[in-house]
């Protein structure tokens, strides 16, 4: 089972993602975060294999903010979605940890085959 954690500051997008992850019997949401806080929270206290986090959550601290992550957890995935298909920022997200990188306009099945990679390394 892939526990995955989803954290975005926008219901529609928290709604979005437990639908399509209702869909697969292999995954589960185990925890939402709707600020930096409550994630940081979920991330200490719940048994995660993946983090869907909105990039506008972390805007400001966006790369020192998964750095963090990624040292206090190196075996857990990370994938950043984003109302941008295209990021600047982008590569240095991958360069800090993040494991995939969506635009939250993509496919439902785009989102499953990204977890799966970013689960994969």
């Amino acid at each position: 089972m892939i526990n995955i954690l989803v954290a975005a500051d926008l219901p529609v997008v928290h709604s979005g993602v437990k639908h399509v992850l209702k869909s697969q019997p292999d995954m589960t949401v185990v925890g939402e975060a709707r600020s930096l806080a409550d994630l940081v929270e979920l991330i200490l206290g719940v048994d995660w294999d993946l983090v869907i986090i909105d990039h506008g959550l972390i805007d400001r601290h966006g790369a020192g903010f998964l750095r963090r992550i990624k040292r206090r957890h190196p075996s857990r995935s990370l994938l950043i979605i984003n109302i941008a298909a295209d990021e600047p920022g982008a590569s240095a997200l991958f360069n800090t940890g993040g494991g995939g990188y969506l635009a939250t306009a993509s496919a439902c099945d785009e989102l499953i085959a990204a977890i799966r990679a970013a689960i994969r390394g």
